[in-house]
């Protein structure tokens, strides 16, 4: 992806003011505050425009269809739009998206990359489609009930720290029932992070065949105050790993997380032993072990705030798992 480096600066601006990381011994939490970007004001910033392309990367099956869009900023109109594939101009593809109808094993590694040209300048983004030969396996719930989900929590301080209560609600869902989260949190600096299985989420390589990618998603809500986040969750061989990207809850049922393409390289360790050197962790290999899929959420208060306790609730989950 061709990025400006004034927006590097902006985006590293906005990371900043959003994300929370923790750090401590065994545990590993990310927090987001769900709240939305601040303004930017183009004449203090890029002299020349950027672009992305959402999504960057995309995972469908044969015969699927798929959609890129260009995502530009500080351009200056009038603005043109080239899409090419693997280098060459797409005849026709001038708009600022491009649709492909009708995937094939073909299409399997293609780039896709939009070259935007604007009165002020020029400048280009690339994004990636991966094809798979097989239908997705899908695992969902939004129903929760208790003997089909399993959870455990780590806080800090681990000594008269925050705790977590886990239930499932009948009513008040996106729609009806859903899963609670209600915290207790201690006095600032404290944090807590709880992982939520599915019992019967369980895909193994061995079987089914090594993993291309994932695609994870999940709503939820914020009650009340607090600093919060979900993200996609996965067991194997004893070890919890948590999808590097996370996303906050809001005051209102919505989209909390829906990632796409996910691949090993997007989780990272948070619970069990450590992976020895050279080893996949996790492995989505065809000699992997199981792997049961879940969702992790998360709560922080910061430094000299009051104890707090607020409830966090989940609903739609749902992993769809792309084969080799």
């Amino acid at each position: 992806m061709h990025v400006k480096s004034c927006e590097s600066r902006t985006a590293r601006w906005l990371r900043a003011a959003s994300l929370l990381a923790i750090l401590s011994a065994g545990l590993v939490s990310i927090f987001g505050s769900g709240g939305g970007m601040p303004a930017v004001d183009p004449s203090q910033c890029c002299q020349e425009p950027s672009v992305s392309v959402d999504p960057a990367l995309r995972t469908v099956g044969v015969g699927d269809s798929v959609t890129f869009k260009a995502l530009v900023l500080f351009a200056r109109h009038p603005v043109r739009y080239q899409w090419r594939r693997d280098g060459v101009d797409i005849a026709g593809a001038t708009s600022a998206s491009y649709t492909l109808t009708g995937a094939t094993l073909g299409d399997d590694g293609a780039r896709f990359t939009v070259v935007v040209t604007a009165e002020n300048g020029t400048a280009s983004a690339t994004a990636t489609l991966q094809v798979s030969r097989f239908p997705p396996v899908v695992y969902r719930d939004g129903e929760f009930a208790p003997a089909e989900w399993s959870s455990e929590s780590r806080s800090e301080p681990s000594v008269n720290g925050p705790s977590a209560v886990v239930s499932r609600v009948d009513s008040g869902g996106n729609p009806d029932a859903y899963r609670a989260i209600d915290y207790a949190m201690t006095a600032g600096p404290s944090s807590i992070v709880v992982m939520h299985t599915a019992l019967a989420a369980t895909y193994d390589p061995q079987t089914l065949g090594p993993i291309y990618a994932i695609d994870a998603q999940i709503d939820c809500i914020d009650t009340g105050f607090g600093e919060t986040s979900v993200a996609p969750l996965l067991e194997q061989d004893g070890r919890r790993y948590r999808a590097w990207d996370f996303f906050g809850c809001h005051t209102f049922w919505a989209s909390a997380s829906a990632q796409l393409s996910l691949g090993a390289n997007d989780f990272r360790l948070i619970d069990g032993p450590a992976c020895a050197a050279g080893q996949a962790c996790p492995d989505f290999g065809a000699g992997g072990a199981p792997i049961r899929f879940g969702f992790a959420t998360a709560a922080r208060v910061a430094p000299e705030m009051p104890a707090v306790s607020y409830r966090v609730g989940v609903d739609n989950w749902s992993v769809s798992v792309w084969r080799r």
